[in-house]
């Protein structure tokens, strides 16, 4: 069996870049992660991720944007229980 050193590999393999944060619950951190990093990073991981009332009937929401693609853990009950959250950025979750 012919083996291929993993140092062969690597530039076959994607570069991934990740960021985690814990964001306090502050609108100002998430936007500006999600408008900032998106040239440079894949992968956000948000601890105390902001959400926003996005209807009169006071239901909160995700902050919606252009590039990124929210992703909620599946143990989530509700999102006022959820303490953290993933956001890939569309090319990663289109490939």
């Amino acid at each position: 069996m012919n083996s291929m050193p993993i140092s062969s590999l690597t530039p076959l393999l994607p570069t991934i870049k990740i960021i985690q944060l814990n964001c306090n619950k502050k609108e100002s951190t998430v936007h500006g992660l999600l408008n900032i990093c998106f040239n440079d990073t894949n992968l956000l991981l948000l601890q105390e991720p902001w959400w926003a009332q996005i209807s009169s009937n006071s239901i909160k929401g995700l902050v919606s944007h252009r590039v990124w693609t929210p992703i909620l853990p599946t143990t989530v009950q509700s999102i006022d229980n959820s303490h953290y959250m993933l956001w890939l950025t569309s090319d990663l979750v289109l490939a």
